[in-house]
C-alpha cells in the first residue's frame, strides 16, 4: 500500500462527512436502534485504549470503546470527530437527535474545559 496504513487508505475512500450523513439517514429510518447501538460500549485493553486514532472512554482503570470510538478511529487521521447529540429528554433510553462532525481543534478546546472542571471525558 505504498506506505500507507489501512486507516490512510479508508480516509481517502470514505470521509467523516459521508459518515456523518450515512448515520444520519440511518438514525432517520430506526432512531431506536440506532441510539442504542451508538450508546454501547465495550470494555478493551490497553493496546486499543492507546490506539494514536480510537476515542477511548476511561472508566476508573477500565477502557471502554464504542462505535463512534471505532468511526473515529478510521477517520482519526482527517481532523474530524464525528459526534452524537442527545436529546434531553426524560427517557430512561438513550435518544440521539442527529450526528455531526466536528473539527478536532474544538473538540479539544471542549475538553480543556471540561477538564478544568473536573469533568471526565466521555465519547
Amino acid at each position: 500500500m505504498n506506505g500507507q496504513t489501512v486507516t490512510d487508505k479508508l480516509v481517502e475512500i470514505h470521509n467523516a462527512q459521508t459518515t456523518v450523513d450515512v448515520l444520519n439517514d440511518l438514525l432517520g429510518l430506526d432512531k431506536a436502534a440506532i441510539s442504542a447501538l451508538v450508546s454501547k460500549r465495550v470494555q478493551v485493553n490497553n493496546e486499543v485504549a492507546n490506539h494514536p486514532h480510537a476515542q477511548v472512554a476511561q472508566v476508573g482503570d477500565i477502557y471502554m470503546l464504542g462505535l463512534l470510538g471505532v468511526l473515529n478511529a478510521l477517520h482519526g487521521k482527517s481532523g474530524k470527530r464525528i459526534t452524537a447529540v442527545y436529546s434531553d429528554g426524560d427517557s430512561a433510553e438513550p435518544n440521539i437527535v442527529r450526528f455531526e462532525l466536528w473539527d478536532e481543534k474544538y473538540f479539544n478546546m471542549a475538553e480543556n474545559v471540561e477538564k478544568e472542571n473536573g469533568e471526565e471525558e466521555v465519547e
